[in-house]
């Protein structure tokens, strides 16, 4: 069996100067890690078995205040815009994955960062 391991970063919020600011609300937050937390199971059904997730949550204090651009427009929160986070937590071969929840978009104005994932 290949065990492999996962971090989450949950941002609560984005302050992207003079573009985008908002903050997850609590209920938000909870679907997201709801989510998260069915991953190891999905893993081990569809590998049969022969995959099984170990993974940490971290929730930084800071907001995410960049990401990176990608094509057509649309932005990303890469490794450079988490590297305070990943200096402390993500030392080198320590994890196999690392996910990132963060506030793509305020669902009450519509407002949101054109992302492609």
């Amino acid at each position: 069996m290949v065990v492999w391991r996962a971090l989450l970063l949950v941002y609560g919020s984005i302050a992207l100067p003079g573009d985008f600011t908002h903050r997850l609300e609590a209920g938000e937050i909870a679907a997201g890690l709801d989510s998260f937390v069915r991953f190891p199971e999905l893993a081990a059904e569809l590998s049969e078995g022969e995959v099984a997730v170990t993974f940490e949550v971290a929730r930084p204090v800071r907001p995410l205040d960049s990401l990176t651009a990608m094509d057509e427009g649309m932005r990303w929160p890469s490794p450079d815009d988490t590297r305070p986070e990943l200096t402390r937590l993500a030392r080198p071969g320590s994890w196999d994955s690392i996910f990132v929840l963060w506030p793509q978009g305020n669902l009450a104005t519509g407002a949101h960062v054109a992302t492609g994932g």
